[in-house]
């Protein structure tokens, strides 16, 4: 395989290589770009198509994806102004009212048949799977309280993480443990909205717990990358010009919950100031 040159076979190839296998449960980071063209792919469109289909060929029907599809629809992050502050702010559960914010394979994500999406309108996460629909059902108004949908995943036997271009410092549930640890640069703070669903909407309060807005509170997983590779959490192996990461959610979970514990600016960009 060139480093600029491969193919859907080559995509399947990599992922068994890691151990994907028919029936596993994953949740999934996309910077597909990363990697370069496949052959015979020339658009967005094609380029998401081509993953999901060789993800799906591997896991089966017997399988689940899983896939944030953060909207951040009730906040305002740094990116977005709303000028009107009285204004409702919606989020759909349903891509065609509410997209993702976070790149293009999400949204393509969200349009696959099957899909459903979790009711978060700061954070959401869509899936597709038999063990999904219990894993979104009857979920609290909060995105890293107790039995969110992070706590949930916890007990999702086996859930791997696979990291397809964004590389080996990315996780999905970062500030789930900023919360659990209790670390200083972040609070909980509640959000209104409105929630639409299929045949209801409603007006809502949103836990969130959001971060001091200064540029030494900004999360990144940079700093704990040399815990990581020391010990081996990841698995990783070359795709076109990137890498494909795979570990155990939970494994990863453990190892980074004790580091944080210890130092509760461990995920931060620091430096340490005090609050």
């Amino acid at each position: 395989m060139l480093e600029n040159k491969f193919s859907k076979k080559d995509i399947i190839y990599s992922l068994l290589k890691l151990g994907l296998k028919k029936g596993d449960s994953l949740i999934l980071g996309t910077s597909l770009g990363m990697f370069g063209l496949p052959n015979n792919v020339k658009t967005q469109n094609q380029l998401n198509k081509v993953y999901f289909d060789s993800l799906m060929k591997i896991i089966g029907k017997s399988g689940n994806i899983l896939v944030p599809t953060y909207s951040y629809s009730f906040g305002v992050p740094h990116w977005k102004n709303f000028v009107n502050k009285n204004l409702k702010k919606k989020f759909s559960k349903f891509f065609i009212k509410t997209k993702s914010e976070i790149g293009p394979f999400p949204n393509f994500f969200l349009n696959q048949k099957n899909v459903i999406r979790n009711i978060d309108p700061m954070v959401s996460i869509a899936g597709l799977g038999p063990k999904v629909p219990k894993l979104f059902k009857n979920l609290p108004f909060t995105s890293y309280g107790k039995d969110c949908t992070y706590e949930r995943l916890l007990k999702l036997k086996n859930l791997k993480i696979l990291s397809m271009g964004l590389g080996n410092s990315w996780s999905p549930f970062y500030h789930y443990i900023e919360k659990v640890c209790n670390v200083p640069y972040r609070f909980k703070k509640i959000y209104k909205g409105i929630i639409i669903e299929i045949d209801k909407s409603k007006e809502v309060e949103w836990e969130y717990h959001s971060r001091i807005m200064d540029k030494r509170t900004i999360t990144s997983g940079h700093n704990i990358t040399k815990y990581l590779n020391k010990n081996k959490i990841w698995k990783s192996t070359k795709l076109g010009r990137s890498r494909i990461y795979i570990c155990n959610y939970k494994k990863f979970y453990d190892f980074i919950f004790k580091k944080v514990q210890k130092n509760k600016w461990l995920l931060a960009t620091g430096p340490k100031f005090k609050v």
